[in-house]
């Protein structure tokens, strides 16, 4: 991995609070000030910092590599490396798939690798 290269945690805080990230697209994001954390207003209450880059992967411990996380709406949609979509409620039951009743995560949590722009 490139040194300057930056590794990024993004949490799922729901509620259309999040950031979308996708694979291959430059784009700003803001980050919490002084960590390598996606700033959401549901999850921390403070200063953030811009960072724009573009992102190189997003992975998960449970599911795998993906290539985008759409965070828009009250359903959040995870499309996994293979296409496959994983559709997340975001409001009623954060956290809870609708379409994979055999999949168990319970920390959405994934690492998001940027290629910072000078």
């Amino acid at each position: 991995m490139s040194k300057s290269r930056k590794n990024l945690i993004w949490e799922a805080g729901w509620y259309e609070l999040d950031q979308p990230v996708k694979v291959g697209e430059t784009q700003k994001f803001l980050l919490w000030k002084g960590e390598n954390k996606f700033y959401n207003t549901l999850l921390h209450d403070g200063d953030y910092e811009e960072l724009k880059g573009t992102i190189i992967s997003i992975s998960h411990p449970i599911l795998g590599d993906l290539n985008e996380i759409d965070t828009e709406g009250l359903d959040y949609t995870f499309i996994l490396s293979n296409g496959e979509k994983i559709i997340v409620n975001a409001e009623e039951e954060p956290g809870k798939t609708f379409d994979r009743k055999d999949m168990s995560v319970n920390d959405w949590k994934f690492t998001v690798i940027v290629d910072p722009m000078k």
